[in-house]
This record gives structure tokens, C-alpha cells and sequence, in this order.
């Protein structure tokens, strides 16, 4: 599990590859005989990264939910700028973002955001 940036260390976290598995096989248990999915990815920190490896599946999800840092609360992890492109590159677009807290001048730290899966352009 990744460390406030206060820490100079980061968890060890299972390979890509291995994590990628483990979702295939949760997204084919899951997926068989319906339409409508919804990914919660909730990684502390690591939604990227588990999101780049669910690729092959990701057919399956019409709505993706993940917490997003606005300001860096893990060291090493990509901000929500990054994160929300990659989500855009594969067609996911924001439908509510739920802030989770701010900072003492009310600045967004973490949110919630809640995107779908566009079907038209």
C-alpha cells in the first residue's frame, strides 16, 4: 500500500501482469450473460495502473468509478490530470465527480468520480 508523500517508500504491489490476470478472471465470472457493468477501482493510488491492465476487458464496463488526488497525497502516484486522460483515451467521460476533502482553504484534495462509457462521438 503506498505511503503519504511524508514517507519515502511505497508498498510492493503484485505485478502488472498478475493483477491484470486477476481482473480478467473477476470481469469473465462477472461478465457472463450481462450488458451493464460497473469497474470501482478503489487502489490507493494505483487506479492507473490496474486500469492500463484491464484493458483487454473493458468492453465489459459501461461505468467506471475511481478516487481521484486533485493534490498529491501518495509519493509517485500520477494526479488526476493524468489519470482522467487515460480514462479519456478509452472512451470513459466524467459524470459526477463527489469530493471525499479539501485542504484549509477549501482546495479539492480527493474526490470520487464517477465516468461512462461514451457510445457516440
Amino acid at each position: 500500500m503506498p505511503q503519504p508523500t511524508t514517507s519515502k517508500s511505497m508498498g510492493r504491489l503484485p505485478s502488472a501482469s498478475a493483477r491484470a490476470c486477476q481482473f480478467q478472471v473477476a470481469a469473465d465470472k462477472v461478465a457472463r450473460g450481462c450488458s451493464n457493468h460497473m469497474l470501482k477501482l478503489d487502489t490507493q493510488g494505483y487506479d492507473r495502473q490496474v486500469f492500463h491492465g484491464s484493458h483487454s476487458c473493458l468492453d465489459k464496463f459501461c461505468v467506471l468509478q475511481s478516487e481521484l488526488s486533485f493534490i498529491s497525497v501518495y509519493e509517485g502516484i500520477p494526479d488526476a490530470y493524468e489519470v482522467l486522460e487515460e480514462y479519456h483515451k478509452q472512451g470513459f467521460f466524467i459524470s459526477g465527480i463527489y469530493p471525499i476533502n479539501r485542504d484549509a482553504s477549501l482546495a479539492l484534495i480527493e474526490s470520487d468520480c464517477v465516468l461512462v462509457k461514451r457510445t457516440t462521438a
